[in-house]
């Protein structure tokens, strides 16, 4: 099954070749603002006074690494006509007309995200580390920085793997609806962590992780991957029930 799974999911990869290489170069621009944001918030984590935004750098985490599921540039996520035209519903019901399983129909969606993810969030984080001064690098070490990493790795596939199911699942109308929920609904967490404990949430993950070492980062890590499964086994049961006509 995932022979066959690799080629439909190779095929559309060298179609979206273009909008797959703009969105490798803007996840490293994303990466680049992440590591100043990054930068800025060194102090805090020594108790100095310093005046710093947690909210940037939160929502570049929060909001964004989720979306490293997806090829965000591509065309249904730029244009309204998402909305009418539902392109990744075209897409599927062209398959469904083919002699194609469901099973090796879920199975090439699952392999085009995960491929998307593990390129963009590989992308992004080698753009952090290398864009990260020695100075960061001397108050955070490497015992702290990879298990950081490696959380946001897990709740990025954890919320991220809701994309698919989204995608393929529903229509073009949901897809901008749950875009828009989703963004509202991120911004909210984001502005009510801070004005209740006065502190960005990758600044308090980050400390977390300096306490916990690789218990948390392996705990998100595994709900991530749980999240994955879950949502591909009910994309599949949509996939078999839903009419394209």
């Amino acid at each position: 099954m995932w022979k066959e799974s690799w080629i439909i999911t190779k095929n559309e990869l060298m179609i979206l070749w273009q909008s797959f290489l703009g969105t490798l170069l803007a996840t490293i621009l994303i990466g680049m603002m992440s590591a100043s944001l990054l930068e800025q918030m060194v102090p805090v984590l020594t108790d100095e006074e310093h005046l710093y935004s947690s909210i940037p750098l939160d929502i570049l985490f929060l909001f964004l690494t989720p979306c490293y599921s997806t090829i965000f540039l591509s065309s249904p996520y730029l244009s309204f006509k998402t909305i009418k035209e539902d392109p990744f519903g075209k897409r599927m019901a062209l398959y469904r007309a083919m002699p194609v399983s469901t099973s090796i129909l879920a199975g090439s969606r699952l392999l085009l995200m995960i491929v998307t993810f593990v390129a963009l969030s590989i992308t992004y984080y080698i753009s952090i580390t290398f864009s990260l001064s020695d100075s960061f690098y001397q108050l955070v070490t490497m015992e702290t920085y990879i298990p950081f990493i490696v959380f946001w790795l897990g709740y990025s596939l954890l919320i991220g793997s809701l994309n698919v199911y989204i995608e393929y699942g529903t229509n073009g109308k949901i897809l901008y609806i749950f875009s828009f929920l989703y963004g509202l609904v991120m911004v909210t967490v984001i502005i009510i962590f801070w004005t209740i404990w006065n502190s960005g949430m990758v600044e308090a993950v980050l400390k977390m992780v300096n306490q916990t070492g690789w218990l948390s980062a392996v705990l998100m890590l595994i709900l991530g991957i749980i999240s994955f499964i879950c949502w591909g086994m009910l994309l599949k049961k949509r996939l078999n029930n839903r009419d394209y006509l």
